[in-house]
């Protein structure tokens, strides 16, 4: 478990519109997209056979595999699909994102469900850029793979990010001998052993595991590029993430290793390009073909690169090595046999020009010797015909009466006939071999040699020269013709090329419509991102308009207090009429103002605040006059006055 010490114990939400948008709704959705369809790519290209153990095929098929019944999740096989023979550089615009998504588009190599794998691969990669360019990078890594103290699950992606690598745990654990056919003893011991270290490890010891997003070369995060290229990702991190996005990335190519050659062992890249080899040298991740990993082809008898072998091989997985086929074996029988009748004549015809005393000595037997191998025999013969060449070379000249040897020339004529023979015999056998195989593809003449006009029978030459004809009338018919000899129907070739080009203009549509879509998506995308940004400013725009308008309210009430207040002192005479009052003079404080208002607030951020706030009020009168004290106290029915000074309260006029 982890120590959970380090920046990842604690929390790093991210913040802003923009960030909330980007990871809570566009990279949890790519995310989605990716890894499910990288499984149903992976599925149909047979990786969920090839790429697992014998312990993941019982637990699956015993229905204990929880990875088979959620097809979202990510696999331990699907994981080995990275397709990297189609590898594109991060987009660093929405115009290159949507180039590659046509180019994706056209590819006549790959199925609709390795196609929408490769789209989805460079989306995520372009808004993964994205989010490393807005300062993001130590956001990332904890988004998809980080924990914290109050959660295992903080940001809810580890359930898609480790799945496959909790289903690589799993599978290769150590659970001794399991008895399937006890299948509740077997349910006890595994669940008993089974761990969740991974789900509870923290970026400190987070195991690393291939993903889906990567490209051959790179580390856990794609490769930047755009205004930063050239740059290291880590260079946007603290220590701490990117001490564990190294160790990470390094772990990844060993632990896809390990597992592929627990498995499969044949190189999953290779294997989509539709070359059987063993895992490179640099594994999964490998980015250059290692020309050193040569394998040997047995029909040319040289090294070869992957994939190089002739059309006469195939891959043996336990040797490495391209082994003939059967049909192989059956050419190289052929030309073994062309061979050794071609060296034979050879070296007759020398031994025939040069004297017996020259030929002594030069050759052995033309005969094989017993138990010899052809390639023995071919490797004597040639030994010969190179004696026999220079001792041509070297000969002296002499009058062919006194050194020619008729008994030899007879002998060398019945071995030359006795060769040329055997060699047509041969070449016969091979072509009735092959007439034969293919004859019910229409009518042929006969295989057997026939009688010609006055009862002679075809030669050699004629027999061979009728079965070849035969041989290329039936490769031209070639799967097109019937079992019986037939009309050949053009009105039904014509109507299924009729339906063929109506199925590629249909999946044309389906595609241009498709692309449109995305077209579409993205466009959506960027509005949406551009009005969310207008959206906060005009909020806050919007907060001031108000903040000013219930200011303008409070002050004309205010004033309309006052005013009143005024009109109502100059109705009872205790002040003056404001029309009868004198000019103020600027230079004069006017003693009736005072400071009632409110404090102006300093607004920082976009949000919404009370529309009232605390008052400060200070009241600056002019002191009460006697005058005005005493006809207050009257107006009241009260009086401060001595007795003598009483004025009656019906004397008191009130205006």
């Amino acid at each position: 478990m982890s120590s959970g010490t380090g920046e990842d114990a604690t929390s790093h939400p991210p913040t802003g519109v923009f960030k909330d948008y980007l990871y809570g709704t566009v990279m949890k959705e790519r995310l989605a997209a990716l890894y499910k369809t990288q499984r149903d790519a992976a599925e149909e290209a047979g990786f969920d056979k090839l790429y697992n153990n014998e312990f993941g095929t019982k637990w699956a098929a015993h229905g204990g595999d929880k990875w088979r019944d959620d097809m979202d999740l990510s696999t331990a096989w699907s994981a080995m699909y990275l397709d990297t023979a189609k590898d594109m550089p991060v987009a660093s615009s929405a115009e290159e994102l949507a180039q590659q998504l046509h180019e994706i588009e056209i590819l006549n190599d790959r199925t609709p469900k390795q196609r929408n794998y490769l789209a989805q691969k460079v989306q995520t990669r372009y808004w993964m850029q994205q989010a490393v360019q807005t300062g993001g990078s130590n956001d990332l890594m904890h988004y998809l793979y980080g924990r914290d103290s109050w959660s295992a699950d903080p940001s809810g992606t580890r359930t898609m990010t480790l799945a496959a690598l909790q289903d690589y745990e799993k599978k290769m654990a150590d659970y001794g001998d399991l008895d399937f056919d006890n299948w509740l003893e077997t349910q006890k011991n595994v669940n008993q052993r089974t761990t969740d270290e991974s789900w509870e490890s923290h970026l400190d010891t987070m195991p690393g595991f291939t993903a889906p997003w990567q490209n051959a070369g790179e580390g856990m995060l794609p490769t930047l590029t755009g205004t930063l290229s050239g740059r290291e990702i880590t260079d946007f991190m603290d220590d701490y993430r990117s001490t564990a996005y190294t160790r990470m990335g390094t772990e990844a190519a060993d632990t896809a290793f390990e597992w592929i050659q627990a498995t499969g062992k044949l190189d999953p890249n290779l294997k989509l390009e539709g070359t059987d080899f063993w895992l490179r040298v640099g594994g999964i991740l490998d980015d250059v073909a290692s020309g050193d990993q040569l394998a040997f082809d047995e029909y040319t008898g040289t090294y070869v690169l992957p994939g190089a072998n002739s059309k006469w091989t195939s891959f043996n997985i336990e040797t490495g090595d391209y082994d003939l086929t059967a049909e192989g074996r059956q050419e190289k029988d052929q030309e073994k046999g062309t061979t050794i009748a071609s060296l034979r004549e050879q070296v007759l015809s020398l031994k025939h020009r040069l004297s017996t005393r020259e030929v002594a000595g030069e050759t052995t037997s033309l005969d094989r010797h017993t138990a010899e191998t052809d390639k023995e025999y071919i490797a004597r013969l040639q030994a010969d015909l190179v004696d026999l060449q220079a001792a041509s070379a070297a000969r002296k000249q002499v009058t062919w009466a006194d050194e020619f040897d008729w008994d030899a020339e007879a002998k060398l004529s019945a071995e030359q006939e006795a060769t040329r023979a055997a060699a047509r015999a041969a070449t016969i056998a091979s072509l009735r071999e092959q007439v034969e195989s293919l004859k019910h593809r229409k009518g042929t003449t006969s295989l057997d040699r026939q009688t010609l006009e006055g009862g002679a029978l075809e030669t050699d030459a004629e027999y061979i020269a009728r079965l070849q004809a035969d041989l290329a009338d039936l490769q031209a018919a070639g799967s097109k013709q019937a079992a019986t000899v037939t009309e050949y129907d053009w009105d039904a070739e014509a109507a299924a090329s009729a339906a063929e080009q109506a199925r590629r203009d249909a999946e044309a549509a389906a595609s241009a419509a498709e692309q449109a879509s995305r077209d579409a998506w993205a466009q959506k995308m960027i509005a949406q991102g551009r009005a969310e940004l207008q959206r906060e400013h005009d909020d806050a725009l919007i907060a001031k308009w108000q903040r000013d308008y219930d200011d303008a309210r409070r002050a004309a009430k205010q004033q309309s207090q006052i005013d009143a207040w005024r009109a109502q002192g100059a109705a009872l005479g205790l002040l003056p009429d404001a029309r009868d009052a004198p000019v103020q003079d600027p230079d004069v404080p006017d003693p009736y103002v005072n400071s009632h208002g409110s404090d102006t607030v300093e607004h920082t951020h976009a949000i919404s605040v009370p529309s009232e706030s605390i008052d400060h009020e200070e009241q600056n009168f002019v002191p009460i006059s006697a005058a005005f004290r005493i006809r207050l106290d009257a107006l009241e029915g009260r009086s401060s006055l001595p007795e003598s000074l009483h004025v009656p309260a019906a004397d008191v006029k009130v205006i």
